[in-house]
């Protein structure tokens, strides 16, 4: 008596420690002991838990991510865009070697001079013969032929270039000739030569902008064919001038149909002669980067 064995000796903040530890196992805040169902999550379950969560993202990661299919495709646009928009010519380098911007404005200023005839068509049906009424016929005819002639070029374009240009010139200079030769004996030589005209009028609002984005690409295209658009209402204005000068010489309109099938097939030289300069135009392109 009077004397403690070591282990019967107990800090004084013993009991503390005690009541700590039973507070922390079980507080009776806890939802797990507060619920009615107690459905607590153990240390196990929790850790049982991880795996699905993972399993989980890795489903979501899975479902975001891109089949080479997929990621091919995007490649194959982005380098077509890039394609489209960096692949031509400048306006700088159309001007510093100009013969292909050149013969552009000579083909459509050409293209131009020759539709302008269509405002004589009801003047030359009376010249030879007919009423008023057969003449604004004929102008009806190549307006209504035009419709569809921009459908039929506007198809070929994507095909060719020099063949949608040769549908459209070959059948004014075929059409001026049935009306020139043929008209006076047959108004349907007439209404012929209206259709064939009318194809070729389409040329102007349909090929000379292919023939320009053909020649220069996609990079200045708006801007260089915005100066061809200036040469084209110029021309058009001579044209109308130039055809009532003729007549009022030659007293016919045989001559001014002769003029204007040569037109025609200047025209046509000059596209084929452009495309042949186009060549020669982007190899100095692609050799002189620096001319921007």
């Amino acid at each position: 008596p009077g004397k403690f064995r070591a282990r019967d000796r107990h800090h004084p903040n013993d009991h503390l420690k005690e009541n700590h530890s039973n507070m922390s196992q079980r507080n009776p805040m806890n939802e797990r002991y507060t619920s009615e169902d107690r459905t607590g999550v153990t240390r196990k379950s929790a850790a049982s838990a991880k795996p699905k969560s993972k399993a989980a993202a890795s489903v979501t990661g899975k479902s975001a991510k891109k089949t080479p299919e997929q990621r091919k495709a995007e490649e194959k646009a982005a380098e077509k865009a890039a394609a489209t928009k960096t692949d031509g010519i400048t306006l700088k380098q159309a001007l510093k070697k100009p013969s292909t911007f050149v013969l552009c404005c000579i083909f459509a200023g050409l293209a131009n001079i020759g539709l302008t005839m269509n405002y004589f068509f009801p003047s030359f049906t009376t010249s030879i013969g007919y009423d008023a009424a057969t003449g604004v016929l004929v102008a009806s005819t190549i307006m209504l032929s035009s419709l569809f002639g921009k459908l039929i070029l506007g198809f070929l374009n994507d095909y060719s270039i020099v063949l949608s240009n040769i549908v459209g010139i070959v059948p004014m200079i075929v059409g001026l000739a049935c009306m020139m030769l043929f008209g006076g004996d047959s108004v349907i030589w007439l209404y012929v030569g209206a259709v064939c005209f009318g194809i070729f009028f389409a040329v102007q609002p349909t090929n000379v902008p292919q023939v320009a984005r053909k020649l220069f690409g996609n990079v200045s295209y708006d801007r260089i064919f915005a100066y061809v658009a200036v040469v084209m209402p110029l021309c058009a204005a001579v044209g109308s001038t130039f055809w009532g000068w003729i007549y009022d010489i030659t007293g016919s309109y045989s001559g001014a149909f002769i003029i204007d099938m040569v037109i025609g097939a200047l025209a046509l030289l000059a596209l084929l002669v452009a495309l042949k300069t186009r060549k020669g135009l982007w190899a100095w392109a692609a050799e002189n980067p620096d001319v921007k």
